[in-house]
């Protein structure tokens, strides 16, 4: 799948296959000092039983952030659909990104309600109603809550990707230390790590998710376009 990035494995009520990820959408110019284009991801899901492929109706802004310019990092757990929002205030003004949330649908997707911001970071989940999100300092730690927050070092220096395994008590954490650019950890649910996911090739690899025996993972097809993106699928062992 070209252009996309960011994917998200589940299996909705009726036990179908499904994935959520972001597509590459229109080009888009903004100005920020000068002006820069991009092609702003945004959230769309596939069943896999059905073949259907559509983009989600999600909210195109909010009377406090301002305009929403793109979709990042989207999962589901029952209701719940989680992502990450940049939210942009008019030219001149950065992106800035917020954990978010909206009410959908177990069975139709496209059925969305109830937009809530939770927590400004550039990635992050909700379990249990607690927040767990990249430190916004960008110090490579996983915070979990919003006052008082409880600190993970998992001996990164910077998050990429915070999100479950789907109807698992696991997380998946892509980053990148001083030496080594990106790769993705499965920890438990307090962030031990019990090991590192890579494919079939034995490659680290970047923004991922699992279903089973199910991978599929993103690839950077070329370093300098941050929309140039694949998703790949494998049948994993173990």
């Amino acid at each position: 799948m070209l252009n996309s990035s960011q994917p998200f494995l589940y299996n909705n009520n009726n036990g179908q296959k499904c994935l959520l990820y972001c597509y590459a959408d229109s080009l888009r110019t903004l100005v920020f000092g000068n002006e820069y284009s991009i092609r702003p991801w945004k959230i769309h899901h596939k069943n896999y039983v059905t073949n259907e492929v559509v983009s989600l109706p999600t909210p195109t802004s909010h009377e406090v952030h301002g305009e929403v310019i793109l979709e990042c990092n989207p999962h589901c757990y029952s209701n719940k659909l989680y992502y990450t929002a940049g939210f942009n205030q008019g030219p001149n003004t950065p992106i800035i990104y917020y954990l978010c949330s909206l009410d959908i649908s177990p069975l139709d997707p496209t059925t969305v309600s109830n937009f809530t911001v939770i927590k400004q970071t550039f990635t992050g989940t909700v379990v249990d109603n607690v927040p767990y999100y990249a430190n916004p300092n960008k110090n490579g730690k996983v915070l979990k809550g919003i006052e008082n927050p409880e600190e993970f070092d998992l001996g990164l220096v910077y998050i990429y990707r915070l999100n479950k395994v789907f109807n698992e008590d696991k997380f998946l954490v892509t980053g990148q230390t001083a030496d080594r650019p990106y790769f993705t950890l499965l920890t438990d649910s307090s962030f031990n790590i019990i090991k590192e996911i890579k494919n079939n090739n034995n490659d680290p690899i970047y923004k991922c998710s699992l279903l089973d025996n199910n991978l599929i993972y993103t690839i950077k097809l070329d370093q300098d376009s941050y929309e140039s993106r694949e998703l790949v699928e494998e049948t994993i062992n173990g």
